[in-house]
């Protein structure tokens, strides 16, 4: 039970959703960013264009399929979306929706998504961006599951 007088979002549905399907996931954000609204306004994907996001998101987020807001079908097209190990999808004509293990988990993912997002959409405007290729990306998830910010092991006597 939460206290209080605020009246909660129309998507708690939605949020609701991820935590069930998903119980690796711990927190949920759902904003309305500019560039990956974009993205989400057009129907695309944000492919691995940059180190950070293959690292902290994957290979790509998807845009889920369209459904009015606040509804149970648009719950269901984001766990789809979301798949079992996205942390993240673009809703059409909508937003985004991040998640992670925590807060500060998915506070980066969020930040990461949207950054991404914004890299990408301004090199298509000069060019085609180059994505990062499958092995690549494989190697630098490991890296940050495995090795990255852990503290180094130190040499007992």
């Amino acid at each position: 039970m939460v206290d209080g007088t605020a009246v909660p979002s129309i998507e708690k549905a939605m949020h609701a959703a991820v935590y069930k399907a998903r119980t690796d996931i711990g927190a949920v954000i759902h904003t309305h960013p500019i560039y990956s609204s974009v993205l989400g306004v057009n129907h695309m994907e944000l492919p691995g264009i940059s180190e950070d996001f293959v690292q902290i998101v994957g290979e790509k987020i998807v845009c889920s399929e369209y459904a009015l807001p606040g509804t149970p079908k648009l719950a269901e097209n984001v766990i789809r979306a979301l798949g079992k190990e996205r942390n993240a999808v673009l809703l059409p004509n909508h937003g985004t929706l991040c998640a992670g293990r925590d807060l500060r988990e998915v506070l980066k993912v969020s930040y990461v998504v949207e950054k991404t997002a914004q890299v990408y959409i301004m090199a298509m405007s000069i060019g085609t961006p180059q994505l990062i290729s499958e092995e690549d990306i494989r190697e630098m998830r490991l890296f940050a599951r495995t090795m990255y910010g852990q503290k180094p092991k130190t040499a007992t006597a």
